[in-house]
């Protein structure tokens, strides 16, 4: 998906043109590929078509109170977009974006926003191999702990960025201040054995306690 800057002359614009579709969300226009109907959807769609079902279900059945403090939490958080605008989250966009991730690790869902309404990232994260050893590391900072840390990988082409379109989660870890340490087995499980020379790109994402889930931190390595 990419973010389109309209001009004076062209205000708003949805619908498709050719193999481009635009459409007009929170965040701005946005234009994407036209989606390629299949009559077979992949496992990975299936798995995604469950989770957001799951999450707003959940999110249905929340108290008039619960979703109130979804919705006010989203009106003092933030983001800005690829254009550089800010933008506000809705109360369901809020609890999505907090709850997939814990979803995707199978932990208890948030039914009220945190305490801190901030996402502070990794004050260091690393990614490095020493084949065939995978390593990864996330640390929020001196005075907070890792609520909890997530890993995602890409294999890429040999000595390229050309990567697969998908993100695949790895693992996560919880409760420390360093998390998430040797991955190799969970990663050769997901992804295949890498080899010497081949790039990976890791995509990090961490919750420090009472706050709220922090934008990924995205690196590359080459295999060594």
């Amino acid at each position: 998906m990419a973010l389109v800057r309209t001009s004076v002359l062209v205000q708003q614009i949805s619908g498709s043109v050719g193999s481009v579709v635009f459409s007009n969300a929170r965040a701005g226009c946005v234009a994407g590929k036209r989606p390629c109907k299949s009559r077979t959807p992949s496992r990975r769609t299936l798995e995604q078509q469950a989770r957001i079902a799951t999450l707003t279900s959940h999110w249905r059945s929340l108290t008039t109170d619960q979703q109130a403090q979804w919705r006010t939490a989203g009106t003092q958080f933030t983001r800005t977009n690829r254009l550089g605008h800010r933008c506000k989250f809705s109360g369901y966009e809020l609890f999505m974006r907090e709850n997939v991730y814990r979803n995707i690790a199978a932990l208890a869902i948030e039914e009220i926003p945190p305490l801190n309404l901030t996402a502070p990232g990794p004050e260091s994260a690393a990614f490095f191999t020493a084949l065939p050893t995978i390593r990864a590391y996330a640390h929020v900072g001196e005075h907070q702990t890792n609520r909890h840390a997530w890993f995602f990988a890409q294999r890429c082409c040999k000595t390229s960025l050309s990567k697969t379109p998908y993100w695949t989660f790895i693992v996560s870890s919880a409760g420390t201040s360093t998390s998430i340490d040797n991955i190799t087995t969970p990663f050769v499980a997901a992804l295949g054995a890498p080899q010497v020379g081949e790039v990976i790109r890791s995509r990090i994402i961490v919750q420090a306690e009472d706050c709220l889930v922090s934008q990924p931190f995205i690196s590359h390595v080459t295999c060594s």
